[in-house]
Order: C-alpha cells, then sequence, then structure tokens
C-alpha cells in the first residue's frame, strides 16, 4: 500500500496498514533546510524551487501527502523586480513600482505597499458587497493575502474567474514527479479568510462588533465567490473527491 493509496482508504473511512501523516510545513521551514539548494525568493516565487522544496522534506519525515499552498507562479516574474538585496537576517525584493518584500530566512515574508495613495485595505463602512467585490485588484493587501504575491499577471480584472496557465504549474510539477505514489493536497480558504485578508485582521474583527448586519452582507457575497477565487485549489479537491466517492455523477455534494 503506498501513500496515496493509504490517505485515500482513510479518507473514505477503510482499513488502512497505519494511520497515514501529513502536515503543513511552515514556509521559513523550507527556508532554513532548502538553502543549500534554492535561495529564500526563489522558493517563493517560483514554482520549480517549491516544488522541489515539498517533496524531499516530504521524504524526510515520511509524510504520507503533500500540501501545495502557494499557486503556481509567473515565469516572468523577475521582469517585475528592479532588485534583490541580502540583508543580514534575510532578503529583500524591490519592486519596480516602488514597493519592496521583506524575506526572513525563518519565516514569511512581509509585503510593504508603500504608496500613500493606494490604501492596503478598503473602508469596512464604505465598501459595498454588490459593487466593489469587483474591485478586489486595488487593495493590494487582499492580493498578498491570499495570493501571496504582489502581482498576478494575466490576471482579468476583477475576481479571479480564469485563472492563468501558470497557476497550475507547481501542481504539474509535483504530479510528474511523484505520479500516483503519494497524495497531493491543495487549500481553499473560507469565505471568513477572505473577509480577513480583505479588511486587514484587526479591522475585520472590530467590524464583526460594529456592524454585524454589513459584515454578515459581504460574508453572504464571499460566500458565493470565494470557491470561484480560488479554482487552481479547487482542480486538487475535485479530483480527490471523485476518487474518493464523496462525490455524485454530477460533482454535487
Amino acid at each position: 500500500m503506498n501513500s496515496r493509496e493509504r490517505m485515500a482508504l482513510a479518507m473514505r473511512h477503510q482499513t488502512v496498514d497505519r494511520v497515514p501523516v501529513m502536515c503543513q510545513l511552515a514556509l521559513g521551514h523550507y527556508f532554513l533546510n532548502m538553502r543549500q539548494r534554492w535561495q529564500l525568493h526563489e522558493i517563493w516565487f517560483t514554482s520549480e524551487a517549491f516544488a522541489d522544496s515539498l517533496l524531499p522534506l516530504r521524504e524526510r519525515y515520511r509524510f504520507d501527502g503533500v500540501l501545495i499552498n502557494i499557486p503556481g507562479r509567473d515565469p516572468d516574474w523577475l521582469s517585475q523586480v528592479a532588485s534583490i538585496k541580502e540583508v543580514a537576517d534575510g532578503q529583500v525584493i524591490y519592486w519596480k513600482d516602488g514597493t519592496h518584500i521583506f524575506m526572513p530566512s525563518d519565516g514569511n515574508p512581509y509585503y510593504d505597499p508603500t504608496d500613500p495613495d493606494t490604501p492596503p485595505h478598503p473602508s469596512f463602512l464604505e465598501f459595498d458587497p454588490d459593487t466593489d467585490i469587483d474591485r478586489l485588484d486595488e487593495w493590494p493587501r487582499y492580493t498578498w493575502g491570499v495570493y501571496h504575491t504582489p502581482f498576478l499577471p494575466g490576471k482579468a480584472p476583477g475576481l479571479l474567474l480564469e485563472p492563468p496557465d501558470y497557476f497550475y504549474r507547481t501542481i504539474d510539477m509535483v504530479r510528474a514527479a511523484v505520479g500516483d505514489t503519494i497524495s497531493i493536497h491543495g487549500e481553499v480558504f473560507s469565505p471568513f479568510t477572505h473577509f480577513l485578508e480583505l479588511f486587514g485582521y484587526q479591522d475585520a474583527l472590530m467590524a464583526l462588533v460594529m456592524d454585524a448586519g454589513r459584515a454578515e452582507a459581504i460574508l453572504s457575497t464571499a460566500c458565493s465567490v470565494a470557491p470561484r477565487v480560488e479554482p487552481w485549489k479547487l482542480e486538487l479537491l475535485v479530483d480527490i473527491a471523485n476518487e474518493h466517492g464523496r462525490y455524485s455523477q454530477t460533482g454535487q455534494p
């Protein structure tokens, strides 16, 4: 019984030879353990490095699966970069638009949208869920929080209904490398996570108290669009769900 078979049986509540094991490793763990092979910015911003980092650590810890929690990357991403500077505790990426990202050697990168004319988040009290949901690209913290990149080349304005082809590159690379031997997983952010990333965690939590009705209206809209915003992750879930018999022939739960 290989890892993929073991995980599939366990998800069907059937008998396995042992309990399957896997977890989501922190990105800082990849940075620390793969630094001899890849630079920090390569692991975060290239499909090649991230796919190659997932598999050795999975093998080291004898995990039965991997979680691909960053979308495939634009192969031409460096065209948006002005410079990359080595600092004592990591790297700093300076983008051509004037913003920068600090990449610590042992933790998640921090994006600083420095343009004073571009608010990082919308105002909760002014946000209209009927119209402003199509303006998500205007708030850089949302794009960074959901897609872990400041730019999405090839993306149409508004909701990400048709992801660029490169979004699937990491999935394809991992599948090509392991075939059917291990269980490959993605993740889908909940509507509440989209809510938090859109307004910022502090303001979003305060909003639940300040105006619960408006928060509910925005969350209701998010419930209808969140699955369409991240179809690159849903591709993995549908593949797994169909294999495990969780969906009917029509694809409905």
